[in-house]
């Protein structure tokens, strides 16, 4: 941990996908009144966005855009559907049969050749150097502006290897899932290569003991969590660590369809230990929707009044 600078400003990233949250930080109202730059850690496990990811920080740090996507820069079906909508050349898929957009997108000649590009760059997800990013990151001191780094890696509760699902038509439709999981796309047989492949063995760390080393309490924390289901491992892990009083602004999407474990006992269990959410800064995006919104403290009480009442009824929520 870093004791040769003062408070930071840190927003990390967990699930960047096509860099679409790499700003969330500027937009979030509480982290928009901070002054001075910013330490921002993009976390991608999908070695096929990795590439991508690793130009926008580079960009980012630079001072420049976040450069233009190769292909849709969306990460659910809605913000899919509607990207096409409104895109010149894509529209005609919509505007043909919108029951069937995304077969008609996945089989444009360009959007083929597009997808077929994209390869996996197996140094940026390896062992040395996400080991290397991941140690900077505990011992960093910002700059005169804001610097991103992307660490390709998935958020976890262990140092270990785990196995992703999910060709490049998943990764612009929902994100890459842990294995096993529901609702992958049926992939285009018409894309080779990389590109087409569907399992990925990634590596993962232990998100809990590199947040608990890496952040003081006098940090201004943000922490974003969009992780396609390990939050059901994630979460836990902050809680036993007993990680209170270092997240200042939360924003997250829960998933369903993890074998032993709810939306509801994460819910419970996060607003249930004090002092390990931010009162009056939590954010939920609404589904699919890529859009974070803030929960009020009426809303808030609400939730609680729900899980306690699921709770009665059901003691193992």
């Amino acid at each position: 941990m870093s004791s040769g600078c003062g408070p930071r400003n840190i927003y990390v990233d967990l699930g960047a996908s096509w860099c679409n949250t790499l700003l969330l930080h500027t937009k979030l109202e509480e982290a928009r009144k901070r002054t001075g730059p910013w330490l921002v850690y993009a976390f991608e496990a999908a070695p096929l966005i990795a590439p991508y990811v690793e130009s926008c920080a580079a960009e980012l740090t630079a001072g420049r855009l976040i450069p233009a996507a190769p292909v849709p820069p969306t990460g659910s079906s809605t913000e899919f559907v509607k990207y096409v909508k409104a895109h010149d050349k894509l529209k005609i898929c919509y505007e043909v049969d919108e029951r069937k957009v995304k077969k008609c997108v996945f089989s444009l000649p360009e959007m083929v050749r597009n997808m077929s590009q994209l390869s996996a760059h197996p140094w940026l997800g390896s062992r040395e150097t996400v080991s290397a990013r991941l140690a900077a990151a505990r011992h960093a001191c910002p700059k005169r502006a804001s610097t991103f780094t992307a660490i390709h890696a998935a958020a976890s509760d262990g140092n270990t290897m785990v196995r992703m699902s999910g060709g490049i038509e998943q990764l612009m439709v929902g994100g890459s899932k842990p294995f096993g999981m529901n609702g992958l796309y049926a992939h285009n047989h018409s894309i080779g290569g990389k590109a087409h492949e569907t399992v990925w063995d990634v590596l993962a760390f232990d998100t809990a003991r590199w947040i608990q080393q890496s952040v003081r309490p006098e940090d201004f924390f943000v922490l974003k969590m969009d992780i396609e289901g390990f939050e059901h491992k994630v979460i836990p892990a902050m809680l036993k660590a007993n990680l209170t009083g270092l997240i200042d602004v939360f924003a997250w999407e829960c998933h369903y369809g993890v074998p032993g474990s709810t939306c509801q006992s994460l819910h419970a269990a996060a607003f249930g230990m004090p002092g390990f959410l931010p009162t009056e800064a939590v954010y939920t995006e609404s589904r699919g929707s890529g859009i974070f919104r803030k929960i009020d403290m009426i809303e808030r009480l609400k939730i609680q009044t729900w899980i306690e009442s699921l709770q009665r009824r059901n003691p193992k929520i």
